[in-house]
């Protein structure tokens, strides 16, 4: 199939759901969040508005106010003349409202519904801009630059070279040379018939609409339906690019693959990394790729797609990808999420941001598909020791609901120094296509108290190897007895996240370890997960966090 036919097709999967089911949303089931924001598209001027939420992204700050402000792209449909893009900017703030303060309009009527947007300062005056793509009609990036007051003028418009109908298929923002200013990164994953190319526009004061850096694929592979920047996996002090090519068929049929471009001063045109899908189908590259920050080390790479592991064009349970960076950075995916359910179609994903103020930007992933198209969206804290249980969700309230096709970081809306989260369901039936921003409300019972008590322990428990597969010794230390005295042996216990005892081991007097091999009272294997290490000593010895990946 022609792939710019076969990606219509995937976007009237999306699309195509308007026309079913006319119910309302009611109450969502929440878990360690809490709705601040929630604006559905029959609340929005004018009337003529059908798609709401299409695009979404965290613009930063861009009246300068101190609070992030957030986009969200809505469609109008005029019969005579076809589609326009709306942009509708909400600016922050505590609280934070849900009417529009700006309505950005495209002047182009026609094309298909399909808009990209980004947030970053490309011109050097400290107020964050609104980058606008716009792939299918003439192919062009607006760009709005932000203000106190901000206007509604289009102040830049970028073209590819010569023109291309899919430009801007994507679009994000970075410092990929390390100037100081925000790169515009944008793409045409139809390029060359089908080959694809990124392009980097370099931000400032002189930013114009000559690319700067080009990027082409590797034969028909569509490189550049998506793309990332605003990250640095290797520490050099230059942000990547990273770069979704949805149908490379070089492993398998379809399959996609992401790569990953160090940037640099000057930049060069070479991958550094690149991943696989991992079967036919599976369109890696298509449901978003980003690059999400660590205060403490690397930076790190985010990948999804809702298609593993049956491929397109079948309901599967999805999967997400995280990739540690490094110098240099491997393409071996380092944690992995799945899809809770046969149909969940986990992979709409991007960085939340840094959602609980430790330094490092989280996971967020759509999974619209779950539980008979309730729709679910997940939430994963970052760091060390990062686990594949979801820390935080929001699930529709009933079928064809759909939260999840969209999600983005919102940033610090609220200005308490944590980031939101924000997400959508624009193909959901239409009286339902809604944007919501969440904010993240704590760590859960167990975490709360298990890794964060403020009591100074005498004794800790090591794991060795924390994650591991099949087995790892755990130890207490320092040596819990000294010369001349008998303590009792130690019953060590192993929970799971839910508290439920699984294992009893015991570390004799004159031991200070065990080693456990992940299976449960009964000698069967336990399941891939978080587990807690709890001995039972007089020492005041905290539990300790266990990562199991089978």
């Amino acid at each position: 199939m022609n792939h710019s036919v076969r990606h219509i097709a995937l976007l009237l999967l999306a699309v195509g759901l308007v026309i079913m089911s006319g119910q309302t949303l009611n109450a969502e089931e929440l878990y360690n969040l809490e709705i601040l924001f929630k604006k559905t598209y029959n609340d929005l001027e004018p009337d003529s508005i059908v798609i709401f939420g299409e695009a979404i992204c965290g613009a930063g700050d861009v009246n300068g106010d101190g609070y992030d402000d957030i986009a969200a792209a809505g469609w109008e449909y005029n019969p005579p003349l076809g589609w326009r893009c709306m942009t509708f900017v909400f600016l922050g703030g505590s609280p934070m409202d849900t009417i529009p303060d700006f309505i950005l309009k495209d002047t182009y009527w026609g094309g298909s519904p399909w808009a990209r947007l980004a947030g970053g300062d490309v011109n050097g005056d400290s107020f964050s801009d609104i980058v606008v793509g716009l792939p299918y009609g003439p192919g062009n990036i607006d760009i709005y630059f932000g203000g106190n007051p901000m206007d509604t003028i289009v102040d830049l418009v970028l073209w590819e070279p010569p023109t291309g109908s899919d430009f801007a298929s994507d679009v994000s923002t970075g410092d990929v040379n390390g100037d100081g200013y925000c790169d515009v990164v944008a793409s045409d994953y139809y390029k060359d018939s089908g080959k694809g190319a990124a392009y980097v526009f370099y931000g400032g004061p002189l930013l114009d609409n000559l690319p700067d850096i080009t990027l082409r694929g590797h034969g028909a592979e569509g490189f550049g339906m998506t793309v990332g920047s605003g990250g640095d996996v290797n520490s050099d002090g230059y942000d990547e690019i990273v770069v979704g090519a949805w149908v490379n068929s070089e492993k398998y049929f379809e399959g996609g693959r992401v790569y990953v471009y160090y940037g640099g001063d000057p930049m060069d045109t070479t991958y550094d990394a690149a991943m696989y899908g991992e079967g036919v189908g599976q369109h890696l590259g298509w449901d978003g790729v980003s690059i999400a920050e660590n205060t403490y080390t690397h930076d790190f790479v985010i990948a999804g797609t809702q298609f593993w592991p049956r491929g397109f064009p079948f309901w599967s349970p999805g999967k997400v990808y995280v990739l540690f960076g490094g110098d240099p950075m491997d393409s071996i995916p380092d944690v992995w999420m799945h899809g809770q359910t046969d149909t969940s179609s986990l992979g709409p994903t991007s960085g939340a941001g840094d959602i609980d103020g430790d330094g490092v930007h989280d996971v967020i992933a759509g999974a619209h598909a779950e539980s008979g198209r309730l729709g679910a969206v997940y939430v994963w804290l970052a760091g060390i020791g990062m686990d594949t249980i979801p820390d935080a969700w929001i699930k529709g309230d009933s079928a064809f609901a759909e939260p999840g096709w969209r999600v983005a970081s919102a940033g610090d809306v609220d200005g308490d120094g944590k980031d939101e989260v924000m997400l959508s369901n624009y193909a959901a039936s239409t009286p339902r296509h809604t944007v919501w921003v969440c904010k993240y409300t704590g760590t859960g019972i167990d975490e709360e108290h298990v890794l964060k008590s403020p009591v100074q322990p005498s004794q800790r428990i090591s794991c060795i190897p924390n994650p591991f597969r099949h087995s790892t010794t755990i130890r207490i230390s320092p040596q819990r007895y000294t010369e001349g005295t008998q303590d009792p042996d130690v019953l060590l216990a192993i929970h799971d996240a839910t508290g439920r005892l699984i294992r009893r081991l015991e570390i004799e007097n004159n031991s200070s370890a065990v080693t456990w091999d992940g299976k449960d009272m009964n000698g069967k294997d336990v399941g891939s997960g978080v587990y807690f290490a709890k001995v039972n000593s007089a020492h005041q010895v905290p539990p300790e966090k266990l990562l199991l990946i089978r």
